[in-house]
């Protein structure tokens, strides 16, 4: 190539060029105060058995429970269970009513309405009060049948659950069919080049009135769908729409869905391999003060919850570093090698600044590493101006 052809080429380069938004006041102010309310929330999974553990009282309401059941294990196990996990949603439910407060006023948007707010936190408090009481029951029982390898087990039995609750999530999903749409043929062209199936490609609706869209894919291995808001279909430019599917293809023909089966399961394995080691030191080093000996006792529920949120806490930088490199930006690169269309992909992130005003394009360093799932805006408009790939092919 010509020094002159090299001259142009940079030229046009340059003009397309994408500058990145600058964060609002209300942006930069609402991290913050969103940083305080998510570290509160986090807080309340160590504090509360802490607090339970270290004055007694867990030990006080769980010999409590047993006498009224008549020393039953079981019982005494699922009532109180039930007991730790509706103190903790109590406190949660507080923080996040004033998180959302906080979030309405950072927007200067109506408020979110309590009856609105408390039915969805009843929703998902039920959710996880009988979720996490059916899986508390599970792993006594099996603490009960091994005392020496249920840690073992239970890591199985619950990277199982994680797996199948991956592959019917498409089942549980309302999409439709493509269809005709202008945008339909350059679409399937694309999903052919890249070796996704059309009829794998969904469109669901979105509930945002604002017309910001997304993509994503759900499922894995046969049941593995791209869907994609019918938002984005309506008010976002071909080239947009075209840079957003082949981000998402990449996770669809590498199957991304399913790296999270071995960090969950890399997880539950250390935590539960800590509470029955390191739990177990701890109950007969504090018998006394614990009012239990094991950890295989249900008053020694405070203690394993402790223990899990701990390790969920010390886990979790890791597991965002990994889905924001060696997912989401890899996907980033894929998606410009197989279109190198830089000023959309560019484009795509920009919207998202215009459809969460409340983002900051560079997050603090806090946010960035126990928060955010993604590149920064600010990253990922910054590889969009200047990654040039020499490949248009998976």
């Amino acid at each position: 190539m010509s020094i002159a052809s090299i001259l142009i080429a940079l030229s046009a380069a340059a003009s397309d060029v994408v500058e990145v938004p600058a964060a609002t006041a209300a942006g930069a102010a609402y991290e913050s105060v969103s940083n305080v309310f998510w570290t509160a929330d986090m807080l309340v999974w160590v504090l509360t058995p802490l607090l339970l553990l270290c004055s007694g009282l867990g030990s006080r309401i769980c010999n409590a429970i047993a006498r009224r059941v008549g020393h039953r294990r079981y019982p005494t196990l699922i009532l109180f269970s039930g007991v730790l996990l509706l103190l903790i949603q109590l406190i949660r439910a507080l923080i996040d009513f004033f998180w959302v407060r906080a979030h309405d006023h950072a927007l200067a948007a109506q408020l979110t309405a309590v009856a609105d707010w408390l039915l969805g936190e009843l929703r998902d408090s039920l959710f996880l009060i009988i979720g996490g009481v059916v899986a508390i029951t599970a792993v006594y029982w099996l603490m009960g049948k091994s005392p020496r390898r249920w840690w073992l087990y239970a890591s199985f039995t619950g990277a199982g659950i994680v797996l199948c609750a991956l592959l019917i999530q498409p089942l549980t999903m309302d999409y439709a069919p493509l269809g005709e749409r202008p945008i339909s043929s350059k679409i399937t062209a694309l999903a052919n080049r890249i070796g996704v199936s059309a009829d794998r490609i969904g469109v669901q609706h979105a509930d945002d009135q604002s017309g910001c869209g997304a993509a994503t894919v759900v499922g894995l291995g046969p049941t593995r769908r791209i869907l994609l808001d019918d938002s984005l279909l309506d008010n976002y430019t071909d080239g947009e729409i075209i840079e957003s599917l082949a981000h998402e293809s990449k996770h669809f023909v590498r199957d991304d869905n399913i790296k999270a089966v071995p960090l969950i399961s890399g997880w539950l394995l250390c935590a539960l391999w800590l509470v029955a080691h390191l739990g177990n030191w701890a109950a007969r080093r504090w018998r006394n003060a614990f009012g239990f000996a094991s950890v295989a006792e249900p008053a020694a529920l405070s203690l394993a919850v402790l223990i899990f949120a701990i390790t969920y806490l010390v886990a979790l930088p890791f597991g965002r570093a990994f889905q924001r490199t060696i997912v989401e930006q890899a996907a980033d690169r894929f998606a410009l090698d197989v279109t190198g269309d830089n000023l959309s992909e560019a484009m795509l992130y920009v919207k998202d600044a215009k459809c969460y005003p409340l983002l900051v394009p560079a997050p603090g360093n806090f946010y960035r590493l126990f928060r955010a799932t993604h590149p920064s805006l600010e990253q990922r408009i910054q590889f969009a101006n200047s990654y040039y790939g020499t490949s248009k092919a998976p």
